[in-house]
Parts: structure tokens; C-alpha cells; sequence
């Protein structure tokens, strides 16, 4: 009997599981067939009570397989089929050893092809199809995290899936990006020792299903190093045969495009058996059953009750193994292109120094450039001509906000110099080039209320249109994601804030002793700075040091332990951490959740943020009115008691934002994170940042 392959999943024209079933059942019924004038000719020889012991196992096959046939004919997938399959077995293999060893090697014939696809998606089949298999599986791995919504079959474990899904989109930015890796040109590196991921039942296999793994991670780790680690180009001394389906129409004319369809599709006609031919085992299946059917009043000789794994662990044992050396393969590869071909640590580095007021030179020029009164302004004005030394001059302009060319004028500069600028010897280096993923200054987009805010000079809110741009270049931007430059977005947003506030009580301290030097100083007005320039300078150090800075420090020792385990022996790769291009992002994205939670960012911090808010906007009420109006109108009995009000205002402000923070470290600051690796500090940094507002309880004891 022929029967036709169906061409469901790409050019490959390989069995689906469908088909594969089907011809399994078949070639068991042959068996069954070739079996009947053997079960005839013991009739005649047995007695006649010995009938019914001679057809029993023909006839529980045959129910058996009428019972698989029934519950699998439903499917619409063959994730559906291979799952009722799967459970099928389990079922009517409970009943004898003998039914169990023939169900179990049936089993194995119907998931070969799914498997295949599986060993694609991962690189341990050749992935040169035209259209490639492994596209038709990308759809599985959506709606995985409900167990409700699992569309694998189970005998595929979550671990196993998780490594699958993200080996698989490992190896495509690896073959994006650095086609000529040993791991990208499977099958075209001849020194490779082959694998595949195929059922295994017995306890012997156990030890030989390890050796094949090690024997394959041997393979690839010998083509590796045979180009000093890190590339094999494929050898073109001969020259590259191309079947039907390696053809790219992209790469080839139009005629002969037709020409290898037209070939193909004569091919399809052909007899199946022309072309695939069986391989020797291909027949293992009938010579089992016949041999357990013929032999029917025998004990179970053919299956060692013993030997044999459970089948709910046997895909522990023949699967796991070659997808875990699989994926630290790729991992591995993955990380060496983004560490050494791409600079990963150069572009976080950029992160930290700009989005984060990391670099010092940078933070200090654009505080100058912003707020600086003493500098000229980049107002356009008729008939008048601009100095070197230009600013945008917050609080003491009569316009605001400034135009996108007063911005560009300003800041662009100073994005150049800070990076191209070398602390070690003081050299600028040539800037013959652009920043590192395009930086620069750009305009925030708003929302019509937030533009509103923006309006106000004396706002908090002041600044919040002027943001960075940066755009990670491919395959960085799987490490630096839209997510995490959200986040970055955010905290520059807010150290912007800060770095306002800290240049406002510097500002306000020097007005004040500029004043004591003439006159006494006025009591009220007098604490009222030292408290404002307290609490400023003590959340500026906390967000700097703490927030930002332990938070990041903890990233770098994480970024150091991989680049470590990246510089050893790849030999010793067993003993190396797993950690791969997600987990990498994955380090990456909790540091930010931290950061962002210990900045008081967080959703659910919106009250908190919010109480910060009125204290910065109170202090800097208190700081214009301090420059602008001097302290001699701060005397008058009006002004005075609106003074004194804004004054017990903001402490009550200040007690209500201690109050909550002592609230989130009781509770533990960081409980919610999702990886406990980078949880080093716990809720210490919020308790840090109360001992340095409130050492002897100022504000707590306040009636």
C-alpha cells in the first residue's frame, strides 16, 4: 500500500505526524496479516483449548489500535495527535509488557517527525529549507505560561519547552547576524558528529543517550575551536551542491526557479518508497510484533518489565540532555558575538553615563547648561550675536519652554564633548563619527495635560519635554529592549528632577550667606533652608548612590561573572553557568525594576512620588521667593505667614513621605522582584535613606 506525503509544513517533503501514523497502523496490520498463517498452523499443531490463547494478542493489537485510531481521529494538530497518542499508550500499555513494548515503539514512529521539527527549531537538523519548518511551530510557543493554554504535548516538559523556545530564538539572531558559526552552518560541517532527538525506553539507554550528548558537544566545541574559538567558515575548495528545496529564488533567475519547482514537483509524484528510502531499522516495529504475537504463549521474553522506564520519565532521559547541551551551545555562542563582535558593555556603560548621571563631566555641564542664570541665553534676538557659553537659563528667563532650536543649540554639544572627551589624559578625540546608537537630545511626546505642566517654569515639571535618544543597534536591541529604554526614559525623567533640586539648594545656599553677611538672617527663613537643603541633598545622594549606583554595581558583577565564564576553556563548558541571552536580559530588566522600584517610580508608588512632588515644588516656591524677592519683603506680616504656612507644609509633607517609607521597608522594599539573585540589598537601602532624613526622629516626633 502507497501512500502519499502531504505537503503541509514547508518543501522538505518529510512525513507529518499524521501520515506517520497512519503508515505505522498500516505496516502493523501487514504484520498482523503476515501473522495469521502462522497463528494457523499452531492451531492445527495445539489443542483445541489452546485457541483462544493463540488469537488473544493478535486481537488485543487489533483493539488497540482500533481504540488509538478513534480518540486520535478528532485531532486537528498534530500537537493534538501526538497528545492523545501519548496518552493513549499510557493507557493501553498499562495492561501488559508485552502491549506496552509494541504501543511505546509505535509511539516513537509517529513522534519522529514532530521531533524532527523540534530538532530544527533548536539547530540539530539543517535548517536550509526554503521555507523553513521550524516557522510553522513559532505559533506553540505563544500562551505558554497557562497550563490551560498548553498546546505542546506533556511529554514535553515546561523546562524542556522554555529552553526549546528560547534556544530556538537564540540560534535565529545567531544566524541573523553571524551566519558563518559553526552552529549556524549545521550540516555543512562535515566534522560534526550528528544528533537527534528521538524516544528511548529502556534503563540501558540511559548511559548511551549521555555519551551521544557528550560526543556531539565534543564535535561542535573541536569545529569551534578550530578557528580560534569563535568562527568556521565553511570550506569552498569544492563546489556547493544545491537540492531542491536549498533553492532561494531571491538568489537564482526566475527560469531556473521553475525549473527546480517543476523538478520538485515531479518528484512528488514519484512512488513514496523512491524517495525515502527505509533505513535498516525502519522494519524494527514488525519484527517486534511478529515475534511477540507468534510466541503468544511464551512469557514476556521480548520486554523486561525491569529494564523499562516509566513512560512519564522516559522523555526526561531522551530528550533533555541533548536540548540542554544544545542551548548552552548557542547560549554561549550568542553571548561571545554580543560581548566581543558588538560591544554589549560599551553600550550599557552609555546607558549608565547618560541616562543615568553616570558620568560627572556630563551631569555637571548639562546642570550648567540648564540652569546657569549667568550664562547668556539662546533667545533669538535681532541684530545680536551669541557667545561661546550659551544656556537655556530655568528660572530666570521670561519665556518658557525654550524652542527645539534653542535646545539643539545648547545641549548638542555637550553629548560630543563629554563622550568623545578622555579623563585619563585630558584629550578630545575626533568626532568623525556619530554617537554609539544614534544619542542625542530630542522632545518628549505629551500628553496635552503633562505639555501643560511643562508651560509653567516654576513647575517640577519643568523639564519633563527634553528627554535622550538612543537606539540600540541589532542584536544589542535584544538586550537593550523598548522596555528598558522605557525604563531608562523614566529615571533620566526624574534624575533631571533632581539634578534641578540639588542646583536650586546650592544656589539658595549661597544667596543665603550672601545675605548673613549683611544682615541677620531671619529664624524662620533660616531653617527652612537648612531642612530644604537637607532633604534634597540626602534623596540626591540616596538616588545617585544608592538607588542607581548599588543597583548597577550589582548588574556589573553579574556582566563580569559572564564575561569570565566567556574567557575560560570552552572544554570546560559543562562547568559553566547557563546563563544565556535571556537570562542576560532577564539580569538586565530586574535591575531596572529595582532601580525604578527604589526610585519610587513603580505604579503603586504613585502616592509616595506624588508627596516628593509637593516637597520639591514647595522648596522651590520657598527659593524663588528667596532670590526674587529678597528677604526683606519675607519680613512683611502677609508674606510672612504665607512663609510660616508653606514652611508647616512642608514638614507635614516631609513626615508623610517618612511615614510611607517606613511603611515599604517594614514590609520588605523588594519582595515583589522576580529574580532573588539581584535582591542583595533588600529593604537596607530605604532604611539608609530614613536614617539620613530623620536620625533622631525630627520629623516622627513632631506634634
Amino acid at each position: 500500500m502507497s501512500i502519499s506525503p502531504r505537503h503541509s509544513r514547508s518543501l522538505n517533503q518529510i512525513w507529518d505526524v499524521k501520515e506517520e501514523s497512519e503508515k505505522s497502523i498500516f505496516r502493523d496490520l501487514d504484520a498482523l496479516g503476515a501473522i495469521s498463517p502462522k497463528t494457523a498452523a499452531l492451531i492445527k499443531e495445539r489443542h483445541a483449548n489452546n485457541m483462544t490463547r493463540s488469537t488473544a494478542r493478535p486481537a488485543q493489537v487489533i483493539a488497540s489500535l482500533t481504540s488509538i485510531v478513534a480518540a486520535t481521529c478528532a485531532a486537528t494538530t498534530d500537537e493534538e495527535l501526538l497528545q492523545c497518542f501519548y496518552d493513549q499508550v499510557q493507557d493501553k500499555g498499562a495492561s501488559a509488557s508485552w502491549l506496552s513494548h509494541i504501543l511505546r515503539e509505535l509511539l516513537a514512529r509517529v513522534s519522529k517527525p514532530w521531533l524532527e521539527q523540534i530538532g530544527t527549531c533548536i539547530g540539530l537538523v539543517a535548517r536550509n529549507c526554503l521555507i523553513e519548518s521550524r516557522n510553522s511551530l513559532d505559533n506553540l510557543f505563544a500562551s505558554q505560561d497557562s497550563t490551560s493554554n498548553r498546546r505542546i504535548p506533556n511529554f514535553i516538559s515546561n523546562a524542556d519547552l522554555e529552553t526549546i523556545r528560547q534556544t530556538s530564538e537564540s540560534l535565529d539572531l545567531l544566524e541573523s547576524h553571524l551566519p558563518n558559526h559553526v552552529l549556524a552552518q549545521y550540516g555543512s560541517v562535515p566534522c560534526i558528529q550528528a544528533s537527534e532527538l528521538q524516544w528511548h525506553f529502556g534503563e540501558e539507554d540511559i548511559e548511551r543517550i549521555q555519551a551521544k550528548a557528550k560526543q556531539y558537544e565534543a564535535s561542535v566545541l573541536n569545529a569551534i575551536n578550530a578557528n580560534n574559538d569563535t568562527l568556521l567558515v565553511v570550506s569552498s575548495s569544492k563546489p556547493t551542491t544545491y537540492s531542491l528545496v536549498d533553492v532561494t529564488p531571491f538568489e537564482v533567475s526566475e527560469d531556473a526557479t521553475e525549473a527546480q519547482f517543476n523538478a520538485s514537483y515531479l518528484t512528488c509524484k514519484e512512488p513514496v518508497d523512491e524517495i525515502f528510502p527505509e533505513a535498516e531499522n525502519d522494519h524494527y516495529l514488525e519484527t517486534v510484533l511478529s515475534a511477540i504475537l507468534t510466541n503468544s504463549t511464551a512469557a514476556d521474553t521480548e520486554e523486561n518489565p525491569q529494564s523499562a522506564l516509566p513512560l512519564t520519565i522516559s522523555p526526561l532521559f531522551s530528550f533533555s540532555p541533548i536540548i540542554s547541551i544544545q542551548a548552552r551551545l548557542v547560549n554561549r555562542a550568542c553571548l561571545q558575538m554580543l560581548f566581543r563582535d558588538h560591544q554589549l558593555r560599551s553600550h550599557l556603560s552609555l546607558q549608565r553615563r547618560y541616562y543615568l548621571f553616570g558620568d560627572g563631566m556630563f551631569a555637571s555641564c548639562l546642570s550648567h547648561a540648564l540652569f546657569d542664570a549667568e550664562l547668556e541665553s539662546a533667545e533669538r534676538r535681532s541684530g545680536h550675536s551669541w557667545s561661546e557659553a550659551l544656556g537655556l537659563k530655568l528660572g530666570s528667563r521670561n519665556t518658557w519652554p525654550p524652542t527645539s532650536s534653542e535646545i539643539q543649540l545648547v545641549l548638542t554639544g555637550i553629548l560630543e564633548e563629554t563622550y568623545y572627551y578622555q579623563a585619563h589624559d585630558g584629550d578630545i578625540l575626533p568626532r568623525d563619527r556619530d554617537l554609539p546608537g544614534g544619542l542625542s537630545f530630542a522632545i518628549r511626546d505629551l500628553f496635552e495635560d503633562e505639555l501643560q505642566r511643562c508651560l509653567d517654569p516654576s513647575s517640577i515639571a519643568a523639564l519633563d519635554f527634553l528627554r535622550l535618544r538612543y537606539s540600540p543597534p541589532p542584536p544589542l536591541d535584544s538586550i537593550i529592549t523598548q522596555s528598558c529604554l522605557d525604563k531608562y526614559d523614566a529615571i533620566f525623567k526624574l534624575l533631571l528632577r533632581m539634578a534641578r533640586m540639588l542646583y536650586v539648594v546650592n544656589q539658595l545656599s549661597r544667596h543665603s550667606i550672601s545675605r548673613s553677611r549683611s544682615k541677620r538672617p531671619d529664624p524662620l527663613v533660616q531653617r527652612y533652608h537648612l531642612e530644604a537643603y537637607h532633604f534634597v541633598s540626602s534623596i540626591s545622594t540616596y538616588f545617585l548612590n544608592i538607588a542607581v549606583g548599588a543597583n548597577w554595581e550589582v548588574f556589573e558583577q553579574k556582566l563580569d561573572e559572564v564575561e569570565h565564564d566567556l574567557d575560560q576553556d570552552q572544554s570546560r563548558l559543562e562547568s559553566s553557568r547557563p546563563d544565556g541571552l535571556h537570562q542576560l536580559q532577564e539580569y538586565h530588566e530586574c535591575m531596572l525594576d529595582r532601580m525604578m522600584y527604589a526610585l519610587f517610580l513603580r505604579k503603586r508608588q504613585e502616592h509616595l512620588m506624588k508627596l516628593l512632588d509637593d516637597i520639591f515644588g514647595a522648596v522651590l516656591c520657598f527659593a524663588r521667593s528667596c532670590t526674587v524677592g529678597g528677604i526683606r519683603d519675607l519680613r512683611v506680616d502677609n508674606t510672612g505667614m504665607e512663609l510660616k504656612e508653606q514652611y508647616q507644609s512642608f514638614r507635614k509633607n516631609v513626615k508623610g513621605f517618612i511615614s510611607v517609607c517606613g511603611g515599604l521597608a517594614d514590609n520588605g522594599a523588594h519582595g515583589s522582584m522576580r529574580n532573588k539573585s539581584l535582591d542583595k540589598s533588600g529593604s537596607s537601602s530605604l532604611k539608609h535613606l530614613l536614617l539620613t532624613l530623620e536620625m533622631n526622629g525630627y520629623y516622627s516626633l513632631q506634634q
